[in-house]
């Protein structure tokens, strides 16, 4: 059995080696790649590994990376932070930095 933060890494794994595949496959480049709550389970080092492994995937010419993360720890070390809000049934996006 692999604890919650090992059941992430593998299942961010999974996805980003899917992705991999499916590009090489059709002969395109990845543009985009999304991950909700990447972080929820991982320890700090852990969270720390993943965002070096998602600049690598920007340095590899992959234009935007979307996370979705509730994480103070992890936001603070993002290069561009938006956030979205709902009040009243109207959602809101607001870029902070």
């Amino acid at each position: 059995d692999y604890s919650g933060g090992g059941k992430g890494i593998i299942d961010l794994v999974f996805r980003i080696a899917f992705s991999r595949l499916q590009a090489q496959r059709t002969g395109a480049k990845i543009q985009i790649f999304a991950a909700d709550e990447p972080f929820d389970a991982l320890d700090s080092e852990n969270s720390q590994r993943v965002l070096m492994v998602l600049q690598k995937m920007i340095d590899a010419g992959i234009n935007q990376v979307f996370i979705i993360s509730h994480s103070d720890e992890i936001v603070q070390n993002l290069p561009i932070l938006y956030r979205a809000t709902k009040e009243n049934g109207t959602t809101g996006i607001e870029r902070l930095w």
